[in-house]
């Protein structure tokens, strides 16, 4: 039943008999193609849907401060109660309109689907990201954060866990967050101050530093760097360009298609591969426990010793050999530190006739893996943009 309303109450609001609570429901007009929305505090749940009109619908079932319209913009102050906005959401080819989204202080979670940008800071539930067709930022999510095909960039900090579906067309800046699961990123990832990190696809440079516990990632289209991650276990399989490693706890097998920078440890008894392309730079730990097979395309060496002149066969043991290091490298090996190996045998002239058959090999090797390079930064623009063209697909909100 509907109640009256005292006097000293504001006008507006229509009241439900028992409870008097309050409840709001208005439509504000867009005439331009850039509509926005800006909430600062809100004490409930926030929910943002798409439509195919030109307005914004806002309803709540408490009393909002501040609801007004200032051009294209629609802003609201605290709200008390959770808030169902339903914002325009156009595809077309020519002229498309999509909502950015701005919020700030959300007490509980939040949905928002078919948005332009979305812009969020100090959440106290839960984010989920459907079909965002513009740049995501989420700063302070308290609970974890889900993204759905991501069409442009995405900055993300200081949040437990983020959780990406379907790819981020753009670029990628994540920081201070403790657990990360990426599906695909177009274009270069960052990450900064993570503890896990696990990654499908980089279509781009992968730049990572400080992570704490494990990084792990399947293909990146560029190069890859990894510091400040001594503690970290680092599994990068797949990399086109050049991978710099400068410190690890343990390092897992890797075909690198530029050069390899490696200084970190292996795991116990463990066989480690890595196919390079190029040259490779490798720091051993003090007093290694390691046996090294290595056919190299050029010159290998160590601090003091030079084991073969253009290309051959190196077989060293470091301390008992317990742990197995298998390398190809194009170009030329040089490893650093370990303490003092010895020769196991297989010398170049031993090996000669094999030599020969291995070095064609490698030359059609290091033509594969620049076109991998070549290839994966490819994909990353084809992956944004076929993200933004989702949103163009014909009924997706009808």
């Amino acid at each position: 039943m509907i109640g009256t309303r005292d006097q000293s109450e504001p006008a507006g609001w229509v009241y439900i008999q028992k409870g008097k609570v309050p409840m709001t429901q208005q439509t504000f007009a867009i005439s331009g193609s850039y509509p926005r929305v800006v909430l600062e505090r809100l004490e409930g749940n926030l929910t943002v849907q798409p439509w195919e009109r030109q307005e914004i619908s806002v309803e709540t079932d408490g009393p909002v401060a501040v609801l007004q319209q200032e051009n294209d913009t629609v802003i609201i102050r605290d709200c008390r109660a959770d808030l169902l906005l339903r914002v325009p959401t156009i595809r077309r080819i020519i002229a498309p309109i999509f909502t950015d989204i701005q919020g700030r202080q959300i007490s509980r979670n939040v949905a928002i689907e078919g948005a332009g940008n979305v812009d969020l800071a100090e959440v106290g539930g839960n984010v989920v990201l459907r079909d965002s067709y513009g740049n995501v930022e989420l700063e302070n999510v308290r609970e974890v954060a889900e993204l759905f095909e991501i069409g442009g960039n995405l900055r993300a900090s200081s949040m437990p866990r983020l959780r990406s579906r379907h790819g981020v067309g753009g670029n990628t800046v994540l920081r201070d967050i403790t657990s990360t699961e990426l599906e695909a990123v177009g274009g270069n990832l960052s990450l900064k101050h993570t503890e896990t990190a696990s990654i499908n696809f980089v279509g781009g440079n992968l730049d990572a530093d400080g992570i704490a516990a494990r990084l792990r990632c399947i293909v990146v289209g560029g190069n890859a760097d990894v510091t400040g991650s001594a503690s970290a276990e680092v599994t990068l399989s797949k990399v086109g360009g050049s991978l710099r490693i400068d410190g690890a706890r343990s390092i897992q097998s890797s075909l690198v298609g530029g050069n390899l920078r490696l200084a970190a440890g292996f795991a116990p008894a463990s066989h480690n591969h890595f196919h390079v392309g190029g040259n490779a730079r490798i720091f051993l730990p003090d007093n290694a426990n390691l046996t090294v097979h290595a056919l190299v395309g050029g010159n290998a060496s160590s601090d003091s010793v030079t084991f073969t002149h253009g290309g051959g066969f190196v077989n060293l043991a470091y301390g008992e050999g317990a742990t197995t290091l298998n390398l190809h490298v194009g170009g030329n090996l040089k490893l650093l530190g370990g303490g003092n190996p010895r020769s196991t045998g297989a010398s170049w002239l031993s090996c000669a006739g094999d030599w020969m058959g291995f070095g064609q090999q490698w030359t059609g090797f290091g033509r594969e893996w620049a076109n991998f390079g070549r290839e994966m930064g490819r994909l990353g623009q084809e992956l944004s943009r076929s993200i933004a063209s989702a949103f163009y697909e014909p009924g997706k909100y009808d």
